[in-house]
């Protein structure tokens, strides 16, 4: 009779643990297809975040601002991502919103061609009431709010990085709308709004969109 010899254990586990490692590292080298339309993504403290309407019950809203002082006419303009109140997806009480600040005209220039040549450069700074006359600074503010509800902002702080447009796009009606699409890439400080703590956001990107509806 034929005798068979017992592959020993410890071989076993050696081919394991190669299946495993060789499974692992070929889905972290599976590429990952950015989103054509809308999104959000950056690393928040070591945890990677993305956001895509129309996933996970995200959605996203745009706003516009526009007010007159003694400088001049100011204009914020904003897009925010969150989930909807209701529905079948995870809830994660997270929000983006990545906004526009104090584009100024104080020459009564055309409003709209400032805005779009603003938004035409290709970096800008992060918005901050740390800045030197913050009043008169325009910049990108960036805002996050976390799982646990805690919201966190650029505008805390000193800030380092900046905001570099790699594309952009504008639409405008003359006498209703103008809008700017923007490929973003950023990196900043994020300050706790209500508190101490401080957050760093890295490799961020997203395309998003502007609005102007009263800055004409």
């Amino acid at each position: 009779m034929k005798k068979y010899r017992a592959i020993p254990f410890s071989i076993l586990i050696l081919f394991s643990a190669l299946f495993i490692f060789n499974s692992c590292e070929q889905d972290e080298d599976t590429p990952v297809d950015e989103p054509a339309g809308t999104f959000f993504s950056a690393t928040i403290n070591g945890h990677n975040k993305s956001i895509t309407p129309g996933n996970n019950g995200y959605l996203s809203v745009n706003s516009d601002t526009c007010y007159t002082d003694l400088i001049g006419d100011h204009f914020n303009s904003y897009i925010q991502f969150y989930q909807a109140p209701s529905g079948y997806y995870i809830s994660s009480r997270e929000v983006i919103e990545i906004s526009l600040i104090n584009l100024l005209d104080s020459t009564l220039l055309n409003k709209d061609s400032l805005f779009h040549a603003r938004l035409s450069m290709t970096d800008l700074p992060v918005f901050t009431y740390y800045a030197q006359d913050s009043s008169l600074a325009t910049g990108i503010q960036i805002k996050w709010r976390n799982s646990d509800g805690v919201w966190y902002s650029t505008a805390g702080g000193a800030q380092n990085g900046g905001v570099y447009i790699d594309t952009t796009m504008n639409t405008t009606q003359v006498g209703g709308f103008s809008s700017r699409e923007l490929y973003l890439r950023f990196d900043c400080t994020l300050y706790e709004i209500d508190g101490d703590a401080t957050l760093n956001l890295t490799s961020g990107r997203a395309r998003i969109y502007l609005y102007n509806t009263c800055f004409y």
